[in-house]
């Protein structure tokens, strides 16, 4: 079987701020378009929380400069996020560490609709 070929990347990565922002508007119907296509149920389109902590240790390596996140199932078959580390080459750092293990919605939801989650 053939190995499929790996899209052309170019490095490093475009780090600029305000790169990965978008507005409420945006998120709004972003979240809308999920929902149409996945549903909410089964954990496509529950929300999902973390600490900071989480973030703030992938972010301690030396090498990290950002974090990649993966799509998963986890054991109860329930959508999750993967989430790691990545070095300014690009290469995951798989040796520190993976993050995932939220606090789901239901029950762990906003205290009040705040227009992303209101429909």
């Amino acid at each position: 079987m053939a190995t499929p070929k790996q899209p052309k990347t170019s490095f490093p990565y475009p780090y600029k701020k305000g790169q990965h922002e978008v507005t409420h508007a945006a998120a709004i119907r972003m979240r809308k378009r999920a929902i149409t296509a996945l549903g909410t149920k089964e954990g496509f389109g529950r929300a999902a929380g973390y600490n900071r902590e989480i973030f703030d240790k992938i972010l301690s390596h030396p090498a990290c400069v950002g974090i990649r996140m993966y799509p998963g199932l986890d054991d109860k078959g329930e959508f999750t996020i993967l989430f790691c580390g990545f070095d300014a080459k690009g290469n995951n750092i798989l040796k520190g560490t993976i993050g995932d293990l939220p606090y789901r919605c239901p029950p762990f939801c906003p205290p009040v609709k705040d227009g992303i989650l209101a429909f």
